[in-house]
């Protein structure tokens, strides 16, 4: 898995975070705050990768509104409740964020299928073989590797290793769990 980055442009800083790994997430968090002068409580560093599902894009969301209470009560360090309060402030983003990629799915008419994917994975609780995600992607698509580059693509599954996958951003499968309509039962291995 290679590292993804977000860039904090407002405060010229950039965040590096490999997806999945919170010791890598919290680090990073950790070294782009110092580098900004803040310094962060341990417990709320790691609750911001938790909240954030170690997805970079929301690493970079959660720590800015973070970023931005301490620097408007005028001292550091981050501590829980400022984590709290970020996620708070940021729960319309992360909606039209999971929203946007709803649209995009039943545009693309994939909604069964990611509803199936999401599903599969928290039944599993455990990372899907290529064999397992193509025989469920083979239900609904004649090219599973073009619908696994898809789902890849939009952030919903992560390649792990070479032969193994991971869910995106468990969110916004939760979000499309709850939204979309069941349209078969799960593959079984």
């Amino acid at each position: 898995m290679t590292p993804c980055c977000a860039s904090r442009s407002r405060h010229g800083r950039s965040l590096r975070a490999r997806r999945g790994l919170v010791d890598h997430s919290t680090a990073g968090i950790v070294s782009w705050l110092r580098a900004g002068g803040l310094d962060a409580d341990a417990d709320a560093v790691a609750e911001l990768a938790r909240a954030a599902d170690d997805y970079p894009y929301f690493l970079q969301l959660y720590g800015a509104a973070a970023w931005d209470a301490v620097k408007a009560a005028g001292a550091g360090p981050i501590r829980p409740e400022h984590v709290t309060a970020a996620i708070d402030a940021t729960s319309v983003p992360r909606r039209k964020y999971c929203r946007e990629r709803y649209e995009e799915f039943r545009n693309a008419n994939v909604l069964p299928l990611a509803r199936e994917v999401a599903l599969a994975f928290t039944e599993a609780d455990r990372p899907m073989t290529d064999v397992r995600l193509d025989k469920l992607l083979a239900r609904h698509t004649g090219d599973p590797a073009e619908m696994r580059a898809l789902l890849n693509a939009k952030g919903f599954v992560w390649q792990d290793d070479d032969d193994h996958w991971i869910p995106g951003i468990p969110s916004l499968m939760e979000y499309m769990i709850d939204r979309t309509e069941p349209e078969h039962e799960s593959v079984q291995e």
